[in-house]
């Protein structure tokens, strides 16, 4: 069977500078500074190895329970610096043509639920999409 899939954060959706933002916030307060930039260039890792990476470009190790806290408060603070995420120009339209042609299609993310729920409903995707 053949199928498409695409990325949700910065290809369908325009999320990429609220995660750079959520997570160098989320490392200040954790009292590890971070620039933007070394954020930017991992977008896309899962919370977990964001967090390791991160860190170890910091010189330091972090504990499996300091990267959840890490990535909860991310969460939370990208919830916070995009309440409402907007579907990138053809996005949404693309979905649809997807869904009505019947083209078997899915979208992958490294993201969690709740923060990516937001950018789902959005580009008005249902049950037949499958998100991994």
């Amino acid at each position: 069977m053949r199928a498409l899939i695409f990325d949700l954060d910065g290809t369908l959706v325009d999320t990429v500078y609220a995660h750079v933002f959520a997570w160098q916030r989320a490392f200040t307060e954790a009292g590890m500074s971070i620039d933007g930039w070394k954020i930017h260039r991992r977008i896309g890792m899962s919370g977990g190895l964001f967090t390791r990476s991160a860190a170890r470009e910091l010189g330091r190790d972090i504990a499996p329970e300091e990267a959840e806290v890490l990535q909860r408060r991310h969460g939370e603070l990208y919830r916070e610096f995009l309440p409402e995420p907007r579907a990138l120009p053809g996005a949404v339209d693309l979905l649809q043509y997807l869904r009505t042609t019947g083209v078997v299609h899915g979208i992958a993310t490294s993201g969690r639920r709740p923060e990516i729920d937001a950018s789902l409903e959005v580009l008005s995707v249902g049950p037949e999409t499958v998100i991994v």
